[in-house]
């Protein structure tokens, strides 16, 4: 957006590059096992499905992306509350 703008997400947007780091606890202070699970193709994130991305606690993934939607992109942990940071750059209304 512009300076000053503020930014609106739709589900047609692509996401050009995504970066999301695993914090290591479930609320910024509460340390957690749990695996951060992500998949980019539609699919529910389960850790074990072909294509998953799984982050252990203090682990990061970053990656330049090619035509993902931003309703693509599903996380979920396995077990409980992750507090993750997530960097995204859209391209509005997509590629």
């Amino acid at each position: 957006s512009e300076e000053g703008e503020t930014a609106t997400v739709n589900s047609t947007d692509d996401v050009v590059f995504l970066f999301v780091k695993h914090s290591g606890t479930s609320d910024g202070s509460t340390s957690t096992t749990a695996t951060l699970n992500i998949h980019l193709s539609g699919g529910t994130a389960t850790g074990s499905a072909s294509g998953d991305i799984i982050l252990k606690p203090g682990e990061c993934f970053f990656a330049r992306l090619g035509h993902t939607r931003i309703d693509a992109i599903n996380g979920d942990s396995s077990a409980g509350t992750v507090q993750a940071q997530v960097f995204a750059i859209c391209d509005d209304g997509g590629i």
